[in-house]
């Protein structure tokens, strides 16, 4: 029974927002409303200037949710949500030329946190773990990535990680052909 808690909270966290989206239609709503009865009126150029404003808007909140997940440190990345994480590893891998790099964790990703294409075009799926110091990663965690990346018809596996990796997965990912980047990676990639 514990496990079917611990899938709809994944589930349920991986949705969007309701209440973002109820408030999205009722603003849009509102604005198309107030639109007709300044267009029956003769005042376009208030509209131009709600629009005008509804752009900025959009671009202003854009950057301060970039700004909000470019972490510095390790420690900036651990305190972040997993969704978070994953978002500012994708832009990570986008400032080391990464392109195409697009967040599919969640519920039903059989795996796979991002996909993308490494800086010579190869198709790459990544698995992000966001773990404290003391937490390392172990061989299990690697394992699966194997199976992930033939079902993505990936040609590059990598696990990013905050931590680090024991040993038995360091031998495994070898053995696989998986690529790591574990904290102190991780901590030079944030400095660069």
């Amino acid at each position: 029974m514990p496990r079917r808690q611990s899938r709809s909270r994944s589930r349920a966290a991986s949705r969007p927002s309701v209440g973002r989206a109820l408030l999205v239609v009722t603003c849009l709503v509102a604005a198309l409303a107030v639109a007709g009865g300044l267009v029956s009126s003769g005042r376009a150029d208030v509209i131009a200037a709600a629009l005008v404003a509804l752009v900025a808007a959009k671009l202003f909140w854009r950057q301060f949710r970039r700004r909000r997940l470019a972490a510095r440190t390790i420690d900036e990345l651990v305190a972040l949500s997993p969704t978070q994480f994953e978002e500012a590893v994708a832009a990570l891998l986008r400032r080391h030329g990464y392109r195409e790099v697009r967040r599919i964790g969640g519920a039903g990703d059989q795996g796979a946190d991002l996909i993308g294409r490494d800086p010579r075009g190869r198709r790459v799926v990544v698995q992000c773990k966001r773990y404290k110091s003391t937490n390392r990663v172990g061989a299990p965690v690697v394992r699966p990535l194997y199976g992930t990346k033939a079902l993505y018809h990936a040609e590059r596996a990598l696990i990013v990680s905050t931590s680090t990796f024991s040993r038995p997965a360091v031998d495994e990912a070898r053995r696989l052909d998986i690529d790591l980047i574990d904290g102190s990676a991780l901590s030079r990639m944030l400095a660069a």
